[in-house]
């Protein structure tokens, strides 16, 4: 994480959150932080995936991790619909909006390469 310029964090939803894993990777960058934040001008891409709903409550949860470790969110959540594996792959919505994740984060980091 330290050597990406981008960090795209992906989970499913299970009760209106990040599944127990996401957060865990979340929860051990807390180190990064001290004693210099080294997360920080980082971009961050979320995305979220569930059977029914949820989804905006799981991508708030990682949009704040990337704005409490100083990092660029995109503006731009994906959420994905789906209860299998693979349905996700049917969801037009969300492919096309991952592929725009994708666009808006390399633009925003060759222009914070550019300022710096």
């Amino acid at each position: 994480m330290i050597s990406a310029d981008g960090i795209i964090i992906g989970s499913p939803i299970y009760f209106w959150s990040v599944s127990a894993q996401a957060k865990l990777v979340m929860d051990r960058t807390y180190a990064l932080r001290r004693p210099t934040n080294r997360l920080e001008g980082k971009v961050g891409g979320a995305i979220a995936v569930a059977g029914r709903r949820g989804q905006v409550e799981g991508l708030t949860v990682i949009n704040n991790f990337f704005l409490g470790q100083g990092m660029t969110p995109t503006g731009l959540g994906v959420d994905g619909r789906g209860s299998e594996k693979g349905d996700v792959k049917g969801d037009e919505r969300a492919l096309t909006g991952a592929t725009e994740l994708g666009r808006r984060m390399v633009a925003l980091i060759h222009r914070s390469m550019r300022s710096n």
